[in-house]
């Protein structure tokens, strides 16, 4: 398989933390631009055209994803992995419908990064235990299933 292609949209204490912690070039993945901006950032989706673009929602998204949303649009074949404290199930559903294929927690492991990373590049969405419990309390409670 080909070397997958990174773009961070990320702080850059965040990106050189990923950068260190992985081999990159062992694991077949490049990071091949990283930038706090998001109008940059959709910029260099259309320059770099990247397989996986990984987000913090946290610092970029509060709660306004139309920007996440425009990017997507821009560049559909780009494949949207987010890093995230907030586990609220509204916030999780609008990141999706905004585009997001896979979650990650803000506080992350090397192996969950390219489990994930990976798992995005095979065409399947990457969601932690963190969301999925998210995800199946929000079905019990409701008891949308009889």
């Amino acid at each position: 398989m080909s070397t997958i292609r990174v773009l961070m949209l990320e702080s850059p204490l965040y990106s050189h933390h990923i950068s260190r912690a992985i081999s990159l070039e062992a694991v077949g993945i490049e990071i091949v631009g990283v930038t706090q901006d998001v109008s940059a950032a959709e910029a260099l989706m259309r320059t770099l055209t990247p397989d996986v673009l990984l987000v913090d929602l946290n610092k970029v998204w509060k709660e306004n994803f139309e920007p996440l949303r425009t990017i997507c649009r821009a560049c559909p074949k780009t494949l949207v992995l987010a890093r995230t404290r907030n586990l609220d199930r509204a916030f999780i559903l609008n990141a999706i419908h905004a585009g997001v294929m896979g979650f990650l927690p803000a506080d992350c492991h090397r192996d969950q990064i390219l489990m994930a990373i990976h798992t995005l590049r095979q065409g399947n969405p990457y969601l932690p235990h963190e969301i999925t419990k998210v995800f199946i309390d929000g079905v019990r409670h409701h008891k949308i299933l009889h």
